[in-house]
């Protein structure tokens, strides 16, 4: 499992740099974002979805920019922190059983 956390325009994946895939697509020339639908949050997307996924995007689970609306976009505060397991999560490839779900 990854451990996933960003501060500023700067992601990062159990403690060391993000690869952003810019050679993959360059959504934002300056980093990630995250909390809204933008470039940076696609760029953030991108580099997760390539990290739990790899880089044939086509044999994703869902598209990278689906992921930046159901989970990057959503988002909150100066700074992250998920996993994967939050990831799978939000793109709808886990389900939350009442037991997981805390009162």
């Amino acid at each position: 499992m990854n451990n996933y956390s960003a501060t500023g325009n700067m992601a990062f994946v159990n403690g060391k740099q993000l690869p952003l895939r810019q050679d993959i697509a360059n959504h934002s020339p300056d980093g990630v974002a995250w909390g809204y639908e933008g470039s940076g949050p696609a760029q953030f997307a991108l580099a997760v979805m390539v990290q739990e996924f790899g880089e044939d995007l086509s044999c994703h689970p869902v598209n990278y920019q689906e992921c930046k609306r159901r989970f990057i976009a959503k988002l909150r505060g100066s700074h992250v922190a998920f996993n994967s397991n939050d990831v799978l999560i939000a793109i709808g490839m886990v389900k939350l059983s009442p037991k997981t779900i805390k009162h």
